[in-house]
Order: C-alpha cells, then structure tokens, then sequence
C-alpha cells in the first residue's frame, strides 16, 4: 500500500500518512460534495499487520479510509506512527463530523497510543474479529468515574 487511491464516492482512500491525507483533500475539487457522500457509518481501517478492508467491505461495513502500509514496524517507530494516525482519525473526524467505528490489525501497542492519544476528543466506536466484526459495547465513563472514586479496599 504504497499509494493513494480515491474513488467518487469518498472510499478506498489508503495513506500512508498525513501529509497525504492533506493532499488527497486537496485533490477533491467539491470537498463539500464528498462529505455529502459519507456512509452513515464510516469505518477507519488500521492496517499496518494485514489488509481489512475487504473483509470489512464483505460484512457490509462501510470502509471510509484505510491506514497502511502493512509492514514490520520496528518498537522504536511505534509511537510517532500512532501519532501519525490519530492525527488522521481525528481531522477525518473534524472533516465528516461523525462517530467514526475504528478497526485495528497492528501492534497491540500502536492500538493503546492510538486509544489514549485520542481519548476523549474524538467520538468513536471499535469492531472486534470474534470469527465475524462485532461492535463493541460502549464504555461508560460516568461508571469508570464512579469506581474510582470508591477508592480501593485494603482489608
């Protein structure tokens, strides 16, 4: 994956990073008129392990953009790439304006930078392989709150 590709309809779009993500919007002549055309549920794809995309198209998800390339990373590169790609997921998420489902096929490592980088500033849901993609259930912060502030219990 080492090019960009856009179709009319605003997907199969694969970077590699940002600045590409600024130039394929750059490309588009009517950016309003593609934002029109965004799925109702758009799914970012994080493949830097393996290519999801297809299998994500085939189980009827709506693939808006696809993080590549897929490659060995080396644990010295992991951060900034995460950096990279939260950077992406949230001006795509500036750009449509809408929860975005994120799908991951890389390091568990990337996975949790990419989750705390973006914390609570995007709004976004994750699909899980469990032999098929399945939504994940949201998290409840106000329940997470609440735990902690019990405080543990030493006895």
């Amino acid at each position: 994956m080492t090019s960009t590709q856009i179709t009319e309809d605003f997907e199969s779009l694969v970077l590699t990073g940002q600045s590409q993500l600024i130039t394929a919007i750059k490309r588009w002549p009517k950016v309003s008129d593609k934002i029109k055309k965004i799925p109702k549920n758009p799914v970012i794809a994080i493949s830097l392990s393996r290519r999801i995309s297809p299998d994500l198209t085939s189980a009827g998800h709506s693939v808006l953009l696809e993080i590549g390339p897929i490659h060995e990373i080396p644990p010295h590169e992991m951060t900034r790439i995460a950096e990279d790609i939260t950077i992406i997921i949230s001006r795509v998420h500036k750009l449509i304006n809408k929860t975005i489902t994120l799908v991951f096929a890389c390091p568990v490592a990337i996975s949790f930078l990419v989750g705390s980088i973006l914390g609570h500033q995007v709004k976004y849901k994750l699909l899980h392989w469990d032999r098929k993609y399945k939504k994940l259930v949201d998290y409840s912060l106000k329940r997470y709150t609440e735990q902690l502030s019990k405080g543990f219990n030493m006895s």
